[in-house]
């Protein structure tokens, strides 16, 4: 589904939907094409938002489809966010 869908027209059709504050010192936001995906994934396997962050944290399948965890780094390391190690460490990102 990653290559049979064409994935980058939704952000063109979606920017009047989707509202970027991050000028307004809102945190930066997850890419639309990253937040349609993880909704197809919610319609197909049938799952509500709690039981979708799970299985993508879970599931190496579901995480590579929308894009995480590149995404989240990206997020992290442009609002300055810390995040924990492997050896339970914070770091910068």
């Amino acid at each position: 589904m990653k290559d049979a869908i064409g994935w980058s027209v939704f952000p063109e059709l979606l920017k009047d939907l989707y509202r970027n504050d991050t000028d307004q010192g809102a945190r930066p936001d997850i890419p639309v094409t990253t937040m349609v995906k993880v909704l197809f994934l919610q319609s197909t396997f049938n799952m509500v938002d709690e039981q979708a962050e799970k299985e993508i944290k879970d599931r190496t399948s579901f995480m590579n489809f929308p894009g995480f965890p590149e995404v989240i780094a990206v997020r992290r390391m442009s609002s300055g966010e810390t995040a924990r190690t492997a050896s339970g460490t914070r770091e910068n990102w």
